[in-house]
């Protein structure tokens, strides 16, 4: 998991993106529809694998844009957004595939967010990739919440390094 929080209402990474309800935070998500009514939510910094304009983030997607979803022949097929709406969510889970992508709700996704690059953010998190396929999962990971200390490792080295390509 890069990022695994099952109770929790969300992150204060963006101030904008949270409401402040009674001491809790609350996460706004992003909930992207299709016309044959396929679903999906995640951050607004999430991206999203579309027909022309290559990987999206979920802020930046929006109506008549072309996502791939999987057909009942197990196919991906790209499909036309017919809503997109923000929605509040608890709880959030941020798996790593060896791909880097990942079908939810039979819609496609990319396991990465935060850097608008899914070919940077899957380069650089190879070695992460390589120690799992390696060396199996521990089965403590099950209790594992909050983010994987690689993947903290990475973002806090980025923030400094090259704070630019960190997408707020």
């Amino acid at each position: 998991m890069l990022d695994f929080q099952p109770h929790q209402f969300g992150k204060l990474l963006h101030s904008s993106l949270f409401l402040f309800l009674s001491s809790s935070v609350i996460a706004l998500f992003k909930q992207v529809t299709t016309i044959t009514g396929r679903h999906l939510s995640l951050t607004s910094s999430h991206l999203l694998p579309t027909d022309t304009h290559g990987y999206v983030m979920a802020k930046n997607i929006h109506i008549g844009m072309n996502i791939y979803v999987m057909n009942e022949k197990g196919v991906l097929i790209s499909e036309t957004i017919s809503n997109v709406s923000d929605v509040v969510k608890q709880g959030y889970i941020a798996p790593l595939t060896e791909e880097g992508t990942l079908i939810v709700n039979n819609v496609a996704a990319s396991c990465y967010a935060t850097i608008n690059s899914h070919y940077t953010a899957h380069s650089v998190l190879a070695p992460m990739r390589w120690w799992y396929s390696i060396f199996g999962i521990p089965k403590k990971s099950s209790e594992m919440i909050g983010v994987h200390w690689f993947a903290k490792m990475l973002y806090e080295m980025t923030t400094f390094l090259i704070p630019s390509i960190i997408q707020k």
